[in-house]
């Protein structure tokens, strides 16, 4: 803890912190709502993707493709495959659109490849975010890559930078089921805050300190330290720009039986990315090279992506194969979306393998639909169905299938409100009591916000069923500004 606070002090005196009283805030440009099958946040790219039965809605127009893609540091999207665009019950469609972020303004373009891989993992994937153009994204429900975890979360925001700005980073802590903010200082070239947490899965009351730094817009260092009723927590993220098209990356945490670090260095450009990792998670060590090419138009509205990845893993625990090697390749095929009676429907075919050096091999293969609804401007309706089988010659269970099926919904009437709720249903094979995943997971999001006023977001998400893991139930209630 006294390391912690002490950088965090050098920190403090660093960038010149001193507390600066609040600035009257400009009318914000209109958010923009994107619902899909996967969404998912690369940091090390500040892109966002979207994949599978797209939906936007942006004021009162409302837009569906099969994919999309926003590139944070430029303040646009890109929408591909079948976009239509309904405004006012006039209906346009186009090969691909493009998105002004700032402004809500966009138009129809042709057909374009799109450089969209991130990197081997997102920081945050779900299927419905909410832009708010140099405020924040804002993901329900969500689950976060926290070091060598994964944390479900009911929501979750990520901090945005206007385009070319400096961005601070994402939190590197764990999150509490409630936490309340309070700011210790800023300035030009970071900021410091602490947290008052409570969270009974983590031991209770707790206490937090947050630490940002970035002094110039080409990279961040994020540090954080939490006490929890069960122990003291230490988190680390930073990112750097080397050049255009070439940045590092590394991830480090520390606490009660956790030791994880991992650097990645990622290239991309017009034909793709490479990316080069290591890993380290308490004696197991993993080196991955991954490559992937970007999503290109393959005729007739379809789109085709293919990936591959050689390493090396390292786990002594695990004899008489203390260290192997291996393989894998993969493809992604998106359907073209169609429409039909006012619905937007879209596919995407998946399949891949992986070869080890001890003589394994591992197959698998999936496809999954969505379909959206949207009902003027207050109501969003989707739902989709994914399934993936796997084969494995290891294993308790060599073969596997895995079902999931998803309704949501939207409704924003004009008011100074919004209601979301989804439910998810997950019917495996293997999914017994207290193995697999839960068979229910609900979710609901209620947010309260005047026009150019304070505001509070409440997210909830619970699991029920018969079968699977029931994950603890999360609360998120967030103060608006």
């Amino acid at each position: 803890m006294r390391l912690a606070f002490c950088l965090a002090a050098v920190l403090l005196l660093a960038c010149g912190l001193l507390p600066q009283s609040a600035r009257a805030a400009a009318p914000p440009p209109p958010s923009i709502e994107i619902t899909a099958s996967n969404v998912a946040l690369y940091t090390d790219r500040r892109v966002l993707v979207a994949d599978a039965g797209v939906a936007v809605k942006v004021g009162t127009r409302s837009l569906s493709a099969a994919h999309a893609i926003v590139y944070l540091n430029e303040g646009r999207a890109v929408l591909s495959g079948g976009v239509t665009l309904e405004d006012g019950g006039l209906k346009t469609s186009g090969a691909a659109y493009a998105l002004d972020i700032e402004t809500g303004d966009g138009h129809f373009i042709d057909a374009t490849t799109t450089n969209d891989t991130g990197g081997t993992t997102p920081v945050v994937t779900s299927q419905r975010v909410v832009i708010r153009p140099n405020e924040s994204l804002t993901f329900t429900p969500a689950q976060v890559g926290n070091g060598a975890a994964v944390q479900t979360v009911a929501s979750y925001t990520y901090p945005l930078a206007a385009p070319h700005a400096r961005d601070f980073g994402p939190s590197p802590a764990v999150g509490a089921a409630l936490e309340y903010p309070f700011l210790l200082g800023r300035g030009q070239n970071g900021y410091v805050f602490g947290t008052a947490r409570y969270d009974r899965y983590l031991g209770g009351v707790g206490a937090g300190l947050e630490a940002h730094l970035a002094t110039s817009e080409r990279g961040y260092a994020s540090l954080a330290v939490t006490q929890d009723g069960d122990g003291a927590r230490y988190d680390m993220l930073a990112f750097q720009s080397l050049t255009p098209g070439l940045n590092q990356t590394f991830a480090g945490s520390s606490g009660i039986g956790l030791r994880y670090a991992r650097y990645a260095l990622t290239s991309f450009g017009r034909t793709g990315t490479v990316q080069l990792s290591l890993a380290q998670n308490g004696a197991t060590h993993s080196d991955d090279l991954y490559a992937s090419t970007n999503r290109s138009p393959v005729g007739g509205g379809f789109a085709l992506r293919f990936d591959g990845d050689v390493g090396r893993d390292v786990h002594p625990s695990d004899y008489p194969i203390a260290q192997d090697r291996r393989a894998s390749v993969g493809a992604v095929l998106d359907a073209p979306t169609l429409h039909l009676a006012g619905i937007s429907l879209s596919a995407q075919a998946t399949a891949g393998g992986t070869a080890y050096s001890y003589g394994r091999r591992a197959f698998d293969q999936g496809v999954s639909t969505f379909a959206s609804r949207s009902f003027g401007s207050s109501l969003l309706l989707s739902a989709g169905a994914a399934i993936l089988q796997s084969n494995d010659q290891i294993g308790l269970f060599p073969r596997g299938t895995f079902r999931t099926y998803t309704a949501s919904g939207t409704y924003q009437p004009r008011a100074p409100w919004s209601i979301f709720s989804s439910i998810q249903y997950a019917r495996d094979w293997p999914q017994f009591l207290n193995y697999g995943r839960p068979e229910f997971l609900q979710t609901v999001a209620l947010r309260i916000h005047r026009k150019h006023g304070p505001g509070i977001e409440i997210d909830t998400s619970f699991a029920y069923g018969r079968t699977g893991e029931m994950p603890r139930p999360t609360l998120s209630i967030s103060l608006l500004r």
